[in-house]
């Protein structure tokens, strides 16, 4: 269908010598979705959201995004439009700019440009108040995720996949970083998995809720 971004058939997966992790899901990912992944810890949120841009690549069943196979986008045409941000960011030794700017040195969409300007608004919508030269390294574990996801989001992901962005954040900020993404979701019509354990979400008419719960996916809503 022209309005979906993902179509899940079937799908599942299990960890060399280990037990099967995710079985049989299907599931429909409509553009412009905010699907939340709810689920205990290694209950395979985590897994779901990498198989969508091949972090891990899929054995039986099919995936299906924008209307062709996963399979036959290349790597780095899929991760150019779909984006995952893991809950333990990666930060490079430098600054925050040098954190900001390094992937859009080899990004393969060449139209997206690093902008000094709005990495500074960037910052100041998620509250980091220290100058683009200062040290990635001597921020906080809360302040770094914050970081990652100004990364991410400076590069215009189609589709974000967010694996519980707010896990070393309090209450105040974490509410932030999702007033955040839902405002970007009806402002730039991004489509957004994230997994998370708590969140502020779930009270929200606009978000479909997923529970996976022994490897089976169940939608509550």
């Amino acid at each position: 269908m022209a309005d979906h971004a993902f179509e899940l058939n079937n799908i599942s997966y299990a960890y060399p010598e280990g037990p099967e992790v995710l079985r049989e899901v299907s599931l429909i990912v409509r553009q412009g979705d905010l699907i939340l992944l709810n689920g205990e810890s290694g209950s395979g949120k985590s897994t779901l959201l990498k198989l969508l841009n091949r972090s891990l690549e899929l054995s039986p069943g099919s995936i299906i995004y924008k209307g062709h196979d996963l399979q036959s986008y290349s790597i780095e045409q899929l991760r150019s439009t779909v984006i995952y941000l893991p809950q333990t960011p990666v930060i490079i030794n430098g600054t925050i700019e040098d954190n900001i700017r390094f992937p859009f040195s080899f990004h393969i969409n060449k139209t997206k440009k690093y902008l000094q300007e709005e990495a500074r608004k960037w910052l100041s919508l998620l509250k980091i108040s220290f100058p683009l030269n200062h040290d990635a390294h001597k921020l906080s574990a809360g302040q770094a995720q914050r970081l990652a996801l100004i990364r991410t989001l400076m590069l215009q992901p189609e589709v974000l996949l967010l694996d519980e962005p707010g896990s070393a954040l309090d209450q105040k900020n974490r509410k932030l970083i999702e007033q955040t993404i839902m405002d970007l979701r009806v402002s730039r019509g991004i489509t957004v998995l994230m997994a998370s354990h708590s969140s502020t979400m779930t009270n929200s008419s606009n978000i479909k809720i997923c529970r996976i719960n022994n490897g089976r996916l169940h939608e509550a809503g």
